[in-house]
């Protein structure tokens, strides 16, 4: 089997978090879904 992505992230601190080169898909709901594995997550 391949690698597992995490669905969510629990945090312990307050902050921002900001997703760079993320494709996304906007889900029938009207919240956006991540459908790409390649792009990067930075916290401040």
């Amino acid at each position: 089997p391949g690698p597992l992505a995490a669905s969510s992230v629990e945090v312990r601190n307050k902050g921002t978090v900001r997703f760079h080169r993320i494709k996304t898909v906007q889900h029938e709901k009207g919240h956006l879904v991540a459908v790409s594995r390649s792009g990067d997550r930075r916290g401040r």
